[in-house]
């Protein structure tokens, strides 16, 4: 028994010696491990930009050059990217232009497309295409029954907004029956009715006013020759209109040459009125008392842009946008004047230039049957 017990503690001895000496070795082994490298962690590839395409006469043309430079601005914040495409250079508007830049973008692979088409027959065809290719359409005065969304300006109500404030002078100057003098376009009928409201808002207040001179004119040319043969026949009558600033404008100098230039005496007004146009008004003590803005060209294009973002990102927006603006006079031209600066120099809109967008956009459900706005 007691051989056992040495045997088995001269056992364990040995196993501890052994064990020792293999804790020394391990201790005693250099070290080969590689210090941890930090690895970075998966990042997601960048998404390549959202690209809206628009036909260069949007670009260029001075009808659209202020709504393009919205667009560019808001691009500009929202990280996307604007094209134009030029395909062949008229200088003119001309909707065969319009149309061959749209197809054109197509063909460059763009995700949105801003255009104004008219003519809903052409039009089938290239929504038709467009919309095979996933790319999103925003049109301006277009039935949107093609699919694209509809843009529209409040053109009758701009021109009856600009009418009231014309019946207002002439009621408070004492022209109960004042006489009108005109500009229409038969052949454009959103321009047309600017005209037809502009009449209808001035008898509103003056049921007795009346129009005693009518004529058709495009460009600010034709506007001043219209205005002047118009106050030649017509050389008392109070109220005038022009449906575009820049023939307004022509028109105020055709007045001038005619020795109607008194403020009390006679009331021009004007719709779709530029920046440039707001500085004619600015400069005061002239006919032109009252225009009426449209926020196609400045802050209903921001959301134009954002609407053409959101369609290319598979967001479903309204197929009918109606445009509001207001009307500018001298009581709030300060006003509107800095909000356009606000626009133009804001990285980050001001809270009550986002409201200001939102309350001139009119988003409607259903589509509109006929671009006869």
């Amino acid at each position: 028994m007691r051989f056992r017990i040495n045997v088995l503690l001269t056992g364990l001895l040995v196993l501890g010696l052994i064990a020792a000496a293999c804790g020394e070795a391990e201790e005693e082994a250099p070290t080969t491990t590689a210090a941890p490298v930090d690895e970075p962690a998966p990042t997601e590839a960048p998404e390549d930009p959202i690209v809206v395409g628009v036909p260069a006469i949007i670009a260029t043309h001075p009808f659209y050059v202020e709504q393009y430079r919205y667009f560019q601005h808001e691009a500009d914040r929202q990280g996307a990217e604007l094209v134009i495409v030029d395909s062949a250079p008229t200088g003119e508007l001309n909707e065969v232009q319009m149309l061959d830049d749209a197809y054109a973008l197509l063909e460059s692979g763009v995700d949105a497309i801003i255009m104004e088409y008219i003519n809903p027959e052409p039009f089938l065809d290239f929504q038709a295409e467009a919309a095979s290719r996933g790319v999103c359409v925003l049109n301006e005065s277009q039935t949107p029954l093609t699919g694209a969304q509809n843009w529209n300006e409040d053109n009758y109500q701009g021109g009856y907004a600009v009418g009231v404030h014309a019946g207002e002078w002439a009621a408070a100057n004492g022209f109960d029956t004042a006489k009108m003098a005109v500009i229409v376009r038969p052949d454009n009928p959103p321009i047309l009715a600017r005209s037809n409201g502009f009449v209808d808002g001035v008898q509103s207040v003056v049921p007795g006013a009346e129009v005693v001179a009518e004529a058709q004119a495009i460009g600010p040319e034709e506007h001043a020759a219209a205005f002047a043969n118009m106050a030649a026949a017509n050389p008392d009558a109070q109220i005038w209109f022009a449906p575009e600033i820049d023939s307004g404008v022509a028109g105020l100098a055709a007045l001038a040459e005619q020795g109607l230039t008194d403020p009390d005496q006679v009331f021009l007004a004007v719709t779709n009125v530029s920046e440039a146009g707001l500085e004619v008004l600015a400069a005061g003590d002239t006919p032109l008392q009252a225009a009426y803005m449209y926020s196609k060209n400045n802050l209903a294009s921001i959301q134009m842009f954002r609407d053409a973002l959101a369609c290319a990102r598979g967001e479903t927006r309204p197929p009918t946008v109606y445009m509001l603006g207001n009307v500018v006079d001298t009581d709030n031209l300060a006003d509107i004047q800095q909000m356009l600066q606000d626009l133009d120099s804001s990285s980050d809109y001001p809270q009550y230039l986002e409201d200001l967008i939102t309350s001139v956009i009119d988003y409607r459900d259903e589509p509109q049957t006929t671009p006869s706005n």
